[in-house]
């Protein structure tokens, strides 16, 4: 039993050296130990193979062995040392006690170098992708309903971020290209950059400017995405129909449907092609300020539309919700501006160009004929 208990005690020092071995923290003397462990167990050198499998994949090489011929290796291992290994002469049940013991060892070996393995592998992704978290910072802020807000970016370049909204960029994302991401509705004024392209991610689409003023209006409740440029240019690219680029020029304003993206087949193809549509925006001449970019100035404009819509920004200027007791009103059509005046004042203006009644209780409008 002495000569087992030396040789249990030695397989336990290899697997603890080809554990240090495997985490790089061995020295040379422990280095050295383990070679010498392995010249007394040459059946054990198999870990070795193990080992360098494992390494392989830590630095993105071709392993030396795949986790499948590993288990195969193994077995075949295993097999071979019940077929070879020489008998130590002792009584005959003690003979296959030692035997078995032997391969329960290896076996016992293996799974723990593998699945130590694993678990090294594991911690080391997981490392690796917390250092990737780590290195690149993600700046995020959300506006909540009320005011807007300016927000100036690493580059000098401004947004003025409306409220409800949402944007996320990377701190270092000048160092290639100016990748932001836009919930909500942003106002973008962007310092020319060639070597550094800015890109807006907004729900379905990809704007892509050097250097430009526009607007892009995104929000998760509406089933619209609209970009409307100031000045400069913008490329706009569609999810789903990547080919499918389109340039904008100043005081053009595109408009791009969600329910395609939700469809296939003919009616996808069907549905790609006026799934947007580009307009001209209130031409220069035009005293009054442009609807779409108004909220800028903290002013609400509205022209030709329609009341439901209408109100989705009433309730994210305000704070407010807005029921309809009727569904016909929804379908009125008001044009005006909104400055200074609360809700109320509001409401009251609205009743000048269309009858409808209203009850105001704590944070909730009802409106009805």
């Amino acid at each position: 039993m002495g000569e087992l208990r030396e040789q249990f005690m030695d397989v336990d020092r290899i697997i603890q050296l080809l554990a240090r071995q495997l985490g790089q923290t061995a020295s040379e003397a422990e280095e050295r130990e383990l070679e010498e462990l392995l010249s007394r167990h040459p059946e054990f050198r198999f870990f070795k193979t193990i080992i360098q499998s494992i390494e392989s994949e830590r630095l993105h090489q071709e392993p030396v062995l795949k986790e499948d011929e590993l288990v195969q290796e193994s077995w075949s291992l295993l097999m071979n040392e019940m077929e070879n290994t020489p008998d130590v002469p002792l009584p005959p049940k003690r003979t296959i006690y030692h035997k078995w013991l032997k391969m329960a060892a290896i076996f016992i070996g293996v799974v723990m170098v593998v699945g130590g393995g694993f678990i090294y592998r594991q911690h080391y992704r997981e490392q690796q992708r917390s250092m990737a978290i780590n290195s690149t910072m993600i700046k995020q802020i959300s506006l909540p309903y009320g005011a807007p807000k300016k927000i100036v970016l690493p580059d000098s370049s401004i947004v003025w971020l409306n409220a409800g909204s949402h944007i996320r960029y990377a701190d270092n994302f000048i160092q290639k290209n100016r990748e932001v991401y836009v919930t909500g509705e942003a106002y973008f004024d962007v310092r020319h950059d060639a070597a550094h392209p800015f890109l807006v991610h907004a729900g379905n689409v990809i704007i892509k400017v050097l250097g430009t003023a526009f607007n892009v209006e995104a929000y998760p409740d509406e089933n619209k995405i609209e970009t409307t440029l100031i000045q400069g240019k913008v490329q706009v690219r569609i999810a789903g129909n990547p080919d499918k680029k389109i340039v904008l020029t100043p005081r053009e304003k595109l408009t791009v449907t969600n329910d395609s993206i939700h469809l296939s087949g003919d009616r996808l193809k069907e549905l790609k092609e006026r799934s947007f549509k580009v307009q001209e925006v209130a031409p220069s001449e035009t005293p009054a300020p442009i609807p779409e970019i108004a909220w800028v100035q903290d002013k609400l404009a509205f022209q030709d539309e329609r009341f439901d819509e209408l109100t989705k920004q009433l309730e994210r200027r305000y704070d407010i919700h807005i029921l309809f007791k009727d569904t016909q009103l929804k379908q009125e059509r008001l044009s005006g501006v909104f400055a200074n005046e609360n809700i109320e004042k509001a409401i009251k203006i609205l009743q000048m160009t269309t009858p409808f009644s209203y009850r105001i209780k704590n944070d909730t409008v009802y409106l009805s004929k």
